[in-house]
């Protein structure tokens, strides 16, 4: 699993997505801490078709710690059967966080899924972070 040091300190954690796609995309951001049974929280989601989460605080460092902040986005692909198996291939993302101890860092690996149709694409991105 990727991880992010996040610190211990008050400042703002800031998150965004960078989806790529020909398709329409929704993205939404959840924290969860393991273990602990606590209820998920969405930190972050997109605000239009395009699946991109613009950069937001999600949170105090001090907060965060040992939290996954899992990102999920859901890709809707149209045109014939080729272009869709086409646009499926070239979808990918950039996970990117700033501001925590380890300051500005990408991630650009998500779990990718693809429909035996190629009409939908899911994305789904682990990040843990650590104090």
């Amino acid at each position: 699993m990727s991880s992010y040091k996040v610190g211990d300190g008050m400042q703002q954690i800031k998150m965004a997505v960078d989806i790529s796609t020909f398709g329409l995309a929704a993205s939404r951001a959840i924290a969860l801490k393991p273990g602990t049974g606590d209820p998920l929280k969405a930190v972050a989601h997109s605000e239009n078709a395009s699946g991109d989460i613009p950069q937001q605080g999600i949170g105090p460092a001090i907060a965060l710690a040992e939290y996954t902040i899992t990102v999920m986005t859901k890709i809707d692909l149209l045109g014939d059967d080729a272009a869709r198996k086409r646009a499926s291939t070239q979808v990918s993302a950039r996970y990117i966080f700033d501001d925590g101890a380890e300051g500005h860092k990408e991630f650009s690996d998500p779990i990718i899924e693809i429909s035996d149709d190629c009409r939908t694409v899911i994305l789904y991105k682990d990040i843990e972070l650590k104090s």
